[in-house]
């Protein structure tokens, strides 16, 4: 049986957090039960999906990732979360620095986007959608693509949240051709494996 921890004692009591606190918590969150535990707290009203979303800006690696992941997690269990901190998470897309945070919120926006072409999300929600502010989207996922230090999984979601933008602007299509392409030079078989994905979801654009 797991042994109980501080983030397990704590989320007793979230309702009581100061931001600081919920900082520290969201620091010590360890896996997915942690997380799980963190998603039950906000559907049971004993944690503000505000708050979270306020860690989930913070530029500290953990504190912010975890609770980004926390809220990813809390959307593609239930999209309609997101009518929370869509608009705030559109308008400071441009100033997330946190690239593990960035990971989880191009996944959540991509998610959101999916679910809304197939016409599985709330009207309210799909309408925020449709008017997402896709130029700060656009360019802030491209500069977290070409930097050489940021991780190859938020380079690929980033892709994934890109491909719903191609309508926006045509360039943007060769843009994640010529990064799929730059993946063949890679020797890592997940880039590889992402490769033929990204290449697949591009021809069946054309």
């Amino acid at each position: 049986m797991r042994q109980m921890t501080d983030c397990t004692i704590v989320s007793e009591h979230l309702h009581d957090e100061k931001p600081e606190e919920l900082i520290s918590l969201m620091e010590k969150l360890h896996g997915r039960e942690d997380i799980n535990r963190m998603i039950e707290a906000v559907e049971d009203e004993r944690l503000s999906i505000e708050d979270v979303f306020s860690v989930a800006l913070e530029n500290k690696t953990k504190a912010g990732f975890h609770a980004a992941w926390v809220l990813e997690k809390l959307c593609e269990k239930n999209p309609i979360y997101a009518l929370y901190f869509v608009d705030e998470l559109c308008e400071k897309f441009d100033r997330i620095c946190n690239q593990s945070s960035m990971r989880e919120f191009a996944k959540l926006l991509a998610g959101l986007l999916s679910k809304a072409d197939k016409g599985r999300i709330d009207r309210e929600l799909a309408t925020k959608l449709q008017n997402l502010p896709k130029d700060k989207i656009i360019q802030r996922c491209f500069e977290f693509i070409i930097d050489k230090k940021v991780i190859n999984s938020t380079k690929q979601n980033c892709c994934e949240l890109l491909l719903f933008c191609i309508e926006k602007e045509d360039w943007i299509k060769d843009e994640l051709q010529a990064y799929c392409d730059s993946l063949q030079l890679r020797c890592e078989p997940s880039s590889r494996a992402y490769r033929k994905r990204l290449q697949h979801k591009l021809n069946s654009l054309k």
